[in-house]
């Protein structure tokens, strides 16, 4: 999956206070809303979304800018929220 992380424990469990997400090298931006504290959870996560398509070599996992962050963790909020209402 493109670059990889040069430390196996900063491959499986992050760096504090930073979330990682997909890069697509083709459209120049990160694609799906992902946003994991994990490079392994960002790439499972992509798995997950789209299957064998994520061993395309122009998705890499890549570290994601705060603001971005903080957006993308704002939307899984309100979608785990509206899943989890009942009437």
């Amino acid at each position: 999956m493109g670059k990889r992380v040069k430390s196996r424990e900063l491959y499986y469990h992050g760096k504090k206070g930073v979330k990682f997400g997909v890069w697509n090298g083709m459209a120049h931006s990160f694609q799906f809303g992902i946003c994991e504290d994990s490079p392994a959870l960002a790439e499972a996560r992509l798995h997950y979304e789209i299957g064998d398509d994520a061993f395309k070599w122009r998705f890499e996992i890549r570290e994601l800018p705060r603001d971005l962050a903080e957006k993308f963790e704002a939307r899984k909020a309100a979608h785990k929220a509206e899943a989890t209402y009942v009437e």
